[in-house]
């Protein structure tokens, strides 16, 4: 109890630097939890390769899982922190910089309905200063529906209701405002190769409940390799689309990453 009450602090006073993307990947928080497992948790310390408005940069980068199950219900939470590193394209000559561009922190409830379906409940906060995102801060719930589900290969997809609350600028003097209600929609499925090696593959769909012009969608591959019981060699390749960011974000951008996982 001494260990789960001194990580959730650790995670509350580590909110304003967490690190996050455009749309947050939420299947990284489920584990794979024995049945007489209450809480497990992980730390992942990585370094990735990122296109952005600002070019190519480089990012060392770590975060952290928790999940605490009890019966039905589980509670999970996600954070993370990264340092980017780039030379500003548009200035030729200019020295690379470093800055802490990315925060967020995730929570979210799940309760088991039926074998098949979980109903979903999650808040969310989370900036970004390369997207040029100062403030976002989500809420919603939907189903969680499992399509299948074997030793080797899962299949889920997810539908949930989102109000999104975000506030944006391309410098301060220019803020804007977005108060939108979106769909946030997503397929999950993965394969386990053997004990320790797996590949998994989330994709996300968000688009605005107004608009459906308007929307972001994301896509995530990640393959594991355990190493032992408790460290894993992880590679993952993240793709984001926007078709309506900010006017100097570009609306496509990618992330590579490779690193490790350490559970506990």
């Amino acid at each position: 109890m001494c260990r789960l009450v001194l990580l959730l602090t650790c995670l509350m006073a580590c909110i304003p630097v967490f690190l996050g993307g455009q749309i947050v990947n939420t299947e990284e928080l489920r584990f794979n939890v024995e049945e007489d497992q209450k809480f497990v948790g992980a730390i992942n310390l990585n370094f990735g390769l990122s296109r952005n408005k600002a070019g190519m940069s480089i990012r060392p980068g770590a975060d952290l899982r928790m999940e605490l199950k009890s019966g039905k219900s589980r509670w999970m939470a996600l954070g993370g922190y990264n340092l980017t590193r780039f030379t500003n394209l548009n200035t030729p000559g200019s020295l690379p910089t470093n800055f802490n561009n990315r925060g967020f922190a995730h929570l979210r409830y799940n309760i088991e309905l039926s074998p098949k379906i979980t109903m979903e409940f999650f808040s969310q906060y989370q900036f970004d200063e390369i997207q040029e995102i100062d403030l976002r801060l989500l809420n919603g719930f939907g189903p969680r529906i499992q399509f299948f589900q074997t030793d080797s290969a899962y299949l889920y997809f997810g539908a949930l209701y989102m109000y999104e609350h975000e506030k944006t600028s391309a410098n301060p003097e220019d803020l804007v405002f977005n108060k939108d209600n979106r769909l946030s929609s997503y397929l999950s499925f993965g394969i386990q190769f053997n004990e320790f090696v797996n590949l998994s593959n989330v994709t996300y769909f968000q688009p605005n409940l107004s608009d459906f012009d308007d929307y972001r969608v994301t896509m995530k591959f990640l393959f594991s390799a355990g190493l032992n019981k408790w460290m894993a060699y992880q590679m993952a390749f993240n793709l984001v689309y926007d078709n309506r960011p900010p006017e100097t974000v570009p609306p496509t951008m990618f992330d590579l990453s490779t690193g490790f996982s350490f559970r506990f």
